[in-house]
């Protein structure tokens, strides 16, 4: 491998980005090239590795220190993200890089809170010591002292739960707030347009600024990122990655068809892949030993799986909170009823008894409209499309669907303390011109990694089927020329051989 080539190969990784074109030649110089033996029959970039020996390396952290400060600061956000263990990452994605606000954030929020606790606590403290003050005076400024700690301390934890993160699939703004809700914003690589930084003279001073992500539909702003440079480098490299391995499948699959209609290869049979879906859906039944009907085991059920068809519901607690009070009342008038059935049979006990039977049916009718309306409240998750079918009881439905390529975006929120309680919330998911929301939906973050699954499967398949169309055309293409052009030879050769008796 030629320096050259090991230069262009190094240019490309973020690390040495800071560096200066002569530095990184004289870097480049000091790498082996080693080739190491495939271990199967496959398609590969090439089985040669850089190395770089011990001595040179640390020679490489002293007398470079943006690229040690890369290497260490690359290495402690692979240390969160394994701490942090993100459930919602997919099988195969791999977070690159973390970042946090920086804590000038931390320090501008705190200011009121420690004022606070600067004035109360010099009432306290004169009043304990030297006396004078009202005893009303003392414990307002005891009880202020106690919420500007606990608030001080919250808004330390509130700081401290936000990330933003750059995968291996996409960008992500991951916020908390403590109590009160949390959501995700993501953006696949695919869909970026661009990655700007913007910052005013306060972020400059102190080496902070906001990167801005814009997509298709809009932007993703990463405020007050401690390491914006770093943030928006590695962003931009994995986006144009990203089209870079396109790009190489798509010469690859136009290389392998060509191979392949030549019968310089075996064309391999397509297998349909099946997803496996082992850890998404709710243990079976035949699991457990006990086979239940589908449609008694899904009478509560806020996510089932149906011949492929993810479906969920709103949450419990929805249904808990329209149902509650007529199921109160249910309770109140079958115990009324047995009461009553069990002590009277005089006329008016039976005039009784019927009133409340009729006042059970009453909301018994009603416990089963508000039921049925929550269970035909329905998001389905299919191979190819997203769906939001609304049916009342007695009512009109309606449905909305949109084809999963379609999706610019998935956010999630949890608004208030209640979903943060019971983990519900609502997964927003634009579609361009419309947005599809799933409301209620227990554990919104998994679900919104589940549609970020399916997304990216279905976005795969038509680029792999747009691919192959271009490839059948070149090749078909090819083809005529390869047949038109031993047509032509043929012709000129029987025109030889017919002109050279004629000249004998």
């Amino acid at each position: 491998m030629e320096n050259n080539e090991k230069f262009e190969f190094l240019r490309n990784i973020y690390i040495f980005h800071s560096l200066r074109d002569s530095e990184l030649e004289e870097i480049a110089a000091q790498f082996e090239a080693k080739e190491y033996p495939r271990s199967a029959t496959a398609t590969s970039r090439g089985g040669v590795v850089l190395r770089l020996e011990k001595s040179s390396f640390k020679e490489l952290l002293e007398n470079h220190s943006p690229v040690k400060d890369v290497i260490e600061y690359l290495s402690s956000s692979y240390a969160l993200a394994h701490k942090k263990n993100f459930s919602w990452l997919g099988e195969d994605e791999v977070v690159r890089f973390i970042d946090q606000r920086h804590i000038a954030v931390l320090f501008r929020r705190l200011l009121l809170p420690i004022l606070t606790i600067l004035a109360a606590g010099l009432v306290v403290f004169f009043g304990v010591i030297q006396g004078g003050i009202s005893v009303s005076a003392y414990v307002v400024a005891s009880i202020s002292l106690g919420i500007a700690v606990l608030w001080s301390l919250w808004i330390f934890v509130d700081w401290g739960n936000d990330y933003y993160i750059v995968t291996s699939n996409r960008i992500v703004w991951l916020e908390k707030v403590v109590w009160l809700y949390d959501q995700r914003k993501e953006a696949p690589h695919q869909t970026i347009l661009s990655i700007n930084t913007r910052s005013n003279q306060i972020q400059r001073i102190l080496h902070y600024a906001d990167v801005i992500v814009r997509t298709y539909t809009g932007e993703i702003a990463m405020n007050d990122a401690a390491h914006p440079e770093y943030l928006a480098g590695l962003a931009t490299t994995y986006w144009h990655l990203a089209e870079e391995r396109l790009e190489e499948e798509r010469i690859a699959g136009i290389t392998t068809t060509i191979r392949e209609r030549l019968g310089f290869e075996e064309k391999v049979p397509e297998t349909e892949n099946e997803p496996n879906n082992d850890d998404q859906g709710d243990t079976s039944d035949e699991q457990s030993g006990f086979i239940l009907p589908q449609w008694l085991g899904n009478l509560l059920k806020t996510r089932y799986e149906v011949e492929g068809v993810i479906t969920y519901r709103k949450h419990i607690f929805i249904l808990f909170k329209q149902t509650w009070f007529f199921l109160l009342m249910f309770i109140i008038l079958i115990s009324l009823f047995i009461i009553f059935f069990s002590l009277s049979s005089a006329f008016l006990g039976r005039v009784l008894l019927f009133t409340i039977g009729a006042g059970i049916l009453f909301v018994f009718g009603n416990l089963w409209y508000r039921y049925m309306d929550w269970k035909n409240d329905l998001f389905q998750i299919t191979d190819k499309e997203i769906t939001d079918v609304d049916k009342k009881p007695f009512g009109e439905a309606t449905k909305r669907s949109a084809p999963l390529e379609n999706i610019l975006s998935l956010d999630y929120k949890r608004a208030n303390i209640i979903q943060r309680i019971f983990n519900f919330g609502t997964v927003a998911i634009n579609v361009g011109n419309s947005q599809l929301d799933f409301e209620n939906v227990a554990r919104p973050d998994a679900v919104q990694t589940e549609l970020f699954e399916h997304y990216y499967a279905a976005l795969r398949r038509k680029k792999e089927k747009e691919a192959q169309r271009y490839r059948d055309d070149v090749v078909e293409f090819l083809e005529i020329y390869h047949k038109e052009n031993k047509r032509y030879e043929r012709s000129q050769a029987e025109a030889e051989d017919i002109e050279t008796p004629a000249a004998s």
